[in-house]
């Protein structure tokens, strides 16, 4: 008996999640912009990384994310960043 209660529980919850998300995107935008998912909502929200080195990191170059004229292109995954000599 209690297993149908959660059972229950679960189904009333997913409905009712459902259908304010559903009312809500009636207003406004639900979903971030895809720039903002492939570069990252911590750069896009707040202008600075939430790791800023190893896998996934970005580099946010001065004056993009609409701080000084620049855009979101201008942050660039590490991963597709040159490879800089050491200067010794």
């Amino acid at each position: 008996m209690q297993g149908i209660g959660v059972l229950a529980v679960m189904a009333y919850c997913a409905v009712v999640s459902w259908g304010l998300i559903r009312l809500i995107s009636l207003f406004t935008e639900v979903r971030a912009p895809e720039t903002g998912e492939r570069t990252g909502l911590d750069i896009l929200e707040h202008g600075e990384e939430a790791y800023s080195s190893g896998e996934g990191a970005t580099i946010v170059v001065p004056g993009s994310l609409g701080m000084g004229g620049g855009t979101l292109q201008e942050a660039v995954p590490i991963s597709r960043m040159a490879p800089v000599e050491n200067e010794a």
